[in-house]
Order: C-alpha cells, then structure tokens, then sequence
C-alpha cells in the first residue's frame, strides 16, 4: 500500500513539474470559490450545482483587453488557456459548452465571474471563443452542461485530457468522486475526443 501512495505522489509530482502552470493558494481558492459578492450594485449568491446540470442563453468572449489581469479566483487570464467566467456557478467548475447555431463545442473551466452584460449567461476565453467561432460571431446561443467540478488551481489549464498507467502492482488514481454519476461524467469528459 506505501508502494502505491508513494507512486502516486511521484506521479503527481512529475505532471506538475512537467507543467509551467503556476498554483494559486488554497486560501484563496476556497474563500471566493462560493463567496458573494457585488458588481455594478447587484449582489450575486454563487450557487452549488450538479454534474449534468444544463443552462441555455447567450455566450461571449473576452480576450486581449483582460490578458494577464487577476481572475475572480486570483488566477492571472490567460486568453489562450480554456476557461470562462460565469455569474455563479462555482469556480473550478468544468462546463462543455455548446454553440446552437454551429454545433461546435468546447469544455471550460470556470474561473472568473461575468459576464455582466444583460442576457448573457457565460463569457468564454479567446481560446474557447475561438474554438465555438464567437471570434467571428462576438456572441451566440449556447448551451453549458456541467461535467463535473476540477481541483486544479493553478494558473491555466489546456484541454482537458487523461492518461493513466496501471503496471502489476502499482496503479495511478486519475481521481476521487463522492458519486458515481461524477465519476461517469469525468469518463465522459475524456472520451469525447
């Protein structure tokens, strides 16, 4: 049993070594994960939600103007990394979402709050712009489905993707669910592709 959590710390180790990700602190993670707070004097109740969850409206993008600004959740954005921001859906939250008109889609996690325009339900990085064609668009109809929350904090994530090696002994724990609909969910996630 060492043999495995010693492992799997060595593992995790060595993804994040390989990585140029910069981790936000915990403290700063999980006091504004579900923190209230005011914009343009509107308070806003970050709210739980479920995997599978669905909303559909108007989706945006923000890019060049907020490169390297603090995010809501003290990350700095990054217009090339997939993320988006969302009036209150948890941050860390992982979203696919769906253009309507096109057909095109894209996951996201959520790290920011916004946008703070009327009728708009998510505005999305560049990147994830890009990839739904709202660089060309500026907005559409979409619709988010939630997959499932991440514990990643750090600076930027690129698409989601999993690989896992299991040898006679030893395996590497790809992650921990509370539920097995979650556990569903996050298999989905990395076999859409």
């Amino acid at each position: 049993m060492k043999r495995i959590i010693v492992v799997a710390y060595v593992c995790a180790f060595l993804l994040i070594g390989c990585d140029n990700k910069v981790k936000v602190p915990n403290r700063i993670y999980k006091d504004l994960k579900m923190r209230p707070y005011s914009v343009l004097g509107k308070k806003y109740y970050p709210t739980y939600v479920k995997t599978g969850q669905t909303m559909t409206g108007i989706a945006s993008w923000y890019g060049p103007d907020f490169h390297g600004h603090l995010t809501s959740n003290g990350e700095r954005y990054n217009m090339h990394a997939f993320t988006a921001a969302h009036k209150t859906w948890p941050m860390g939250t992982i979203v696919k979402v769906k253009n309507l008109k096109n057909g095109k889609s894209v996951i996201v996690r959520i790290n920011d709050r916004g946008p703070f325009v009327k009728g708009r339900i998510i505005d999305c990085s560049y990147a994830a712009g890009k990839r739904l064609g709202l660089d060309k668009s500026g907005t559409a109809k979409v619709r988010l489905e939630v997959l499932g929350t991440s514990a990643v904090r750090y600076k930027s994530i690129k698409e989601p993707s999993a690989t896992t090696s299991v040898a006679t002994d030893y395996g590497v724990q790809a992650g921990a669910f509370s539920n097995f609909q979650a556990a569903k969910s996050r298999a989905r996630l990395f076999s859409d592709k």
